[in-house]
């Protein structure tokens, strides 16, 4: 799609290394990173369901 595209990501999983390009920093394949929009303190129904 963009050929010339030069992808960089803060964090990357080891199954995810081979698709960016450059990255920060090294997170284990079995951890969890948590995003604010995935810390609602009740249940948030899914984006995609509304």
């Amino acid at each position: 799609m963009y050929p010339k595209a030069h992808f960089v990501t803060i964090f990357a999983k080891p199954a995810g290394r081979p698709l960016v390009n450059d990255y920060v920093v090294d997170i284990p394949q079995d951890t969890w990173i948590e995003q604010p929009w995935d810390m609602g303190v009740v249940f948030v129904p899914p984006i995609s369901g509304r």
